[in-house]
């Protein structure tokens, strides 16, 4: 049974890394950094036979920051001409 990438399964998220910053599409560190080792061990061990992504990293070219932040923040939803008004949060 082949099971989608998980969240938990990242090696940031197992290692705990400091720098490690989720992307909410793909799960994957969006603070990757070649200059640190650290970063360059997680790539090496996110390299799977046959994909053309990297398990543990963010294609941010992909990924852009205002594509994720729409996804995030956009709190009206237009399903089929019926508007769904999301609630404001007030902090």
């Amino acid at each position: 049974m082949n099971i989608g990438k998980q969240p938990n399964k990242v090696r940031g998220n197992i290692i705990q890394c400091i720098n490690f910053q989720q992307c909410p599409m793909c799960y994957g560190c969006r603070n990757y950094d070649s200059r640190l080792e650290e970063c360059r061990e997680c790539w090496e061990d996110g390299i799977r036979p046959g994909q053309k992504r990297n398990y543990n990293v963010c294609n941010t070219d992909l990924h852009e920051s205002w594509k994720v932040n729409r996804m995030i923040c956009k709190n009206t939803i237009d399903i089929k001409g019926i508007d769904i008004e999301g609630e404001d949060i007030d902090e």
